[in-house]
């Protein structure tokens, strides 16, 4: 259930004894190809059953634009800026619009769908329980946060920002304060949040055409650790969970290699 747009709906996670222990990675500033070649090898392992339910905190290297899934990069990018300013762009293996990245905070996780709820949930009621505990985060941050309308994105709009959909958080003005898009494959979930912390160097209108952000500022200055433990706190509180920190193994490791070229985007043979 996807809950009415304004609210936070709950959905309660499975039943049971002991809280089971998620793994937590918390990593450095990465190099914008690695983050989406990682949280894809992720994915693909515990689809396998060889990962375990994992929570991955991360920043970016440097500015950097995602793109989702099927997001046309040539029609919603300003190419000629990007390539200009150096700026990488790289390929979600989740839908949704462009993020710009590198004054961010990104939370992906990536679990087993019966990790989340006893019964089959669909993409609207997975949206709900994730960004649920991103919201408890938050609310221990002093931020109260409500689903976005259920308004569809923008036509031919390239940034994510620019709408806020009842699959994102907003603060109390209605600004887009975390975007999030999800991917679903063999039975498991992968969904990656994007909460802005500050300005970066380069405004959103000069990278994505069509509407403008309406991003949030309520988070502009904060630290990102204690942000980071937030949202860590509250996803665990919300999902019935423990985590434990550890780091990618060898098999995921070896899967971000295999992705890591279908991930950049070439921007030169879109000019």
């Amino acid at each position: 259930m996807a809950g009415e747009p304004g609210t936070t709906p709950h959905v309660a996670p499975p039943c049971r004894q002991h809280r089971p222990v998620w793994r937590l990675i918390w990593d450095t500033a990465c190099e914008p190809a690695h983050n989406m070649a990682l949280d894809a090898a992720i994915l693909d392992c515990v689809a396998a059953s060889l990962s375990p339910p994992t929570i991955r905190v991360y920043s970016w290297d440097r500015a950097a634009i995602s793109v989702g899934r099927f997001q046309d990069a040539r029609r919603t990018l300003h190419i000629g800026y990007c390539l200009q300013h150096g700026i990488p762009v790289v390929r979600r293996i989740t839908g949704g619009r462009g993020v710009l990245h590198g004054s961010d905070l990104t939370v992906s996780i990536a679990a087993p769908e019966t990790a989340l709820s006893d019964g089959p949930l669909g993409v609207a009621a997975v949206h709900s329980v994730l960004l649920g505990g991103v919201s408890v985060g938050l609310e221990r941050l002093g931020l109260r946060t409500s689903l976005g309308s259920a308004r569809p994105l923008a036509r031919g709009g390239g940034d994510c920002f620019a709408t806020a959909t009842c699959g994102d958080l907003v603060d109390g003005l209605g600004h887009k304060l975390a975007g999030a898009a999800q991917r679903r494959t063999g039975g498991a979930v992968l969904q990656q949040v994007s909460l802005p912390l500050r300005s970066g160097p380069h405004s959103p209108e000069h990278v994505f055409r069509g509407d403008r952000s309406e991003r949030s500022q309520a988070l502009c200055g904060a630290s990102p650790v204690r942000v980071a433990d937030a949202l860590v706190a509250g996803l665990a509180a919300t999902l019935g969970i423990e985590v434990a920190a550890s780091a990618p193994n060898p098999m995921e490791l070896a899967r971000t290699e295999h992705h890591l070229a279908s991930v950049i985007v070439d921007l030169a043979k879109l000019m």
